[in-house]
C-alpha cells in the first residue's frame, strides 16, 4: 500500500471521526480566477493575521525526460529574489512584515 494512499485513508478516518463528534469544519470560499488559478479563502476576523500558502501544480513527475531535478531547481529559485530584489532584500521585506518563505518540490501536487 503506498504512503499517499496510506495517509489519505488516515486522513479520512479522522475526519470522519471528527465529524461524528461534532467537530464542525471552517467555511471556505473557492474562488476562480480567469487563469484557471484556484483560490480557496478563510476569514477568522478575530485574528490579526494574514496566511497564504501557494501550491504549484507540477513536481517531480512532471519534470521533463532527461531533465530530472528540473522542479526542485526552479523551487529553489524562488528564494533567490526576484527582478531588483536580491535574496537578501526579499528576505528583509518578508521578516520586516512578520513573514516567512519556504519552498520545496516534491513528487507530484
Amino acid at each position: 500500500m503506498s504512503r499517499l494512499f496510506a495517509a489519505c485513508l488516515m486522513f479520512f478516518a479522522v475526519a470522519e471521526a471528527g465529524l461524528a463528534q461534532g467537530v464542525t469544519l471552517p467555511d471556505v470560499t473557492r474562488v476562480v480566477l480567469d487563469n484557471g488559478t484556484v483560490l480557496l479563502l478563510h476569514e477568522k476576523r478575530d485574528v490579526p493575521l494574514v496566511g497564504a500558502q501557494v501550491v504549484i501544480r507540477g513536481g517531480a513527475t512532471t519534470d521533463p525526460e532527461g531533465r530530472s531535478g528540473l522542479s526542485s531547481l526552479f523551487a529553489g529559485m524562488l528564494e533567490r529574489g526576484a527582478g531588483e530584489r536580491s535574496a537578501a532584500d526579499f528576505a528583509e521585506a518578508i521578516d520586516a512584515v512578520g513573514g516567512s518563505l519556504s519552498t520545496s518540490a516534491g513528487l507530484s501536487r
